[in-house]
């Protein structure tokens, strides 16, 4: 059903209206995995220790430097605001026996509960799949992790780091001459985050035509194999790991590359014609080369290429160089840095940076939803909320009075 907005312009609904989602998510897989689902509408409590179980900020958040809206808040700022918007929050102790039954009423008026402590905490607490499941039998419980809920490695910790260490893709990534290369960003977690949003999607609409939740598991290893879908197929087929690339990947030569131009830019081309990428290089006399011929033999003298081209690039500036590849069809990118991309025509065009009000720090910059819907698109309602915002609206969802809740505050276990 539309609402109706400012004025008596209806607001559309949204496609995840109606659903309640318990988040008990830490790091980053699960909360933002729930806050994509609030983005579409799905009413989600964050279920939060004291410390909000939030690593600490990132360096370049913590320095001296960094805008007054930073300093002293060097705890897990830029996790917290990235990862919470469109949520409830709720400080809740687990361990107690009180606790636990604020969990069970709440799960009794809820959809989906999502988890990635390690395998069997939820179970040990009392609150696991099994438990919930009776309360609520369509309930939807989606566990996420490192390594796998069993199995040899099911009771390490798994982040990003670990996971991109032993799934292959530090492996590939780097140069050929230096050491494997972690991805700059948590790209471990954010893609593991997108199969857990598939599995709640794909067990919602299972419950629709059977009536009842399920389990769902999804795994950072796997999902960073799935990741490598394509490098992984490649080396079953040719028996060998593919080789570590300093620029592009490993199917491709040095037309497909980063390049550094003359205004010291650097510029991205995907050149899949051969030969014309020679002729706008003024590189004719290896047409036709022989040891060049066919992709296999470019691939195998990638870096001898990369050699000869990389003085040709320095000749012109990055916008003539793009003009010509444009002119092309090619695809090709200035390299950006965050200072850059933050005002650059296209990502404001699309929308990409929203702001939003935070009740501590007032108008705070974030990333806008991603996934455009024509007729039920999702909106940006509520920045990350303060630790514990909304317990008394929570509690009051899960049937407890005012003076029941008087004495859970007084017990310390909201």
């Amino acid at each position: 059903m539309a609402r109706r907005g400012n004025g008596a312009r209806p607001v559309p609904a949204m496609p995840l209206e109606g659903i309640r989602v318990l988040d008990f998510g830490r790091a980053a897989q699960v909360p933002y995995a729930a806050q994509v689902l609030g983005d579409f509408g799905a009413d989600v409590i964050k279920i939060e220790a004291r410390d909000g179980g939030i690593r600490g900020a990132p360096p370049a958040l913590a320095g001296s430097g960094q805008p007054k809206l930073y300093q002293g808040r060097g705890d897990g700022l830029a996790y917290r605001l990235s990862l919470n918007r469109n949520k409830r929050s709720l400080i809740l102790d687990l361990k107690t026996a009180t606790g636990k039954d604020v969990i069970r009423r709440l799960a009794k008026v809820s959809d989906v509960a999502m988890e990635n402590f390690r395998p069997g905490v939820m179970d040990r607490l009392g609150l696991g799949y099994e438990a919930l499941r009776q309360l609520n039998p369509r309930l939807i419980y989606v566990a996420g992790c490192g390594f796998g809920a069993t199995g040899p490695m099911a009771q390490r910790p798994g982040g990003d780091l670990p996971i991109q260490a032993m799934s292959g893709l530090a492996a590939i990534t780097g140069h050929p001459e230096g050491p494997p290369t972690l991805i700059g960003t948590h790209v471990a977690d954010m893609n593991g985050a997108m199969y857990v949003v598939a599995g709640v999607l794909l067990a919602l609409l299972a419950r629709e035509r059977g009536g009842t939740g399920q389990r769902v598991d999804v795994n950072l290893l796997e999902s960073t194999f799935a990741l490598q879908s394509i490098e992984l197929m490649a080396y079953w087929l040719a028996g060998s790991n593919p080789a570590r690339v300093p620029q592009g990947h490993s199917e491709f030569s040095a037309n497909y590359y980063l390049y550094q131009c003359q205004d010291g830019r650097w510029v991205s081309v995907c050149a899949l014609d051969w030969e014309r990428f020679l002729a706008i290089l003024d590189c004719a006399d290896l047409i036709g080369d022989p040891r060049y011929d066919t992709n296999i033999k470019r691939v195998a003298c990638r870096e001898e290429l990369a050699t000869r081209f990389a003085p040709i690039f320095r000749t012109k500036t990055s916008q003539e160089w793009l003009r010509l590849f444009i002119e092309e069809d090619w695809q090709c990118a200035p390299v950006l840095g965050y200072e850059e991309l933050s005002r650059d025509p296209q990502a404001v065009h699309n929308r990409s940076w929203a702001r939003g009000q935070h009740p501590d720090l007032g108008e705070v910059t974030m990333v806008n939803i991603p996934i455009h819907l024509e007729r039920t698109p999702g909106r940006i309602e509520r920045a990350a909320p303060t630790m514990g915002q909304h317990t008394e609206e929570v509690l009051k969802l899960a049937g407890y009075s005012k003076e029941e809740q008087k004495a859970l505050r007084a017990q310390g276990v909201v």
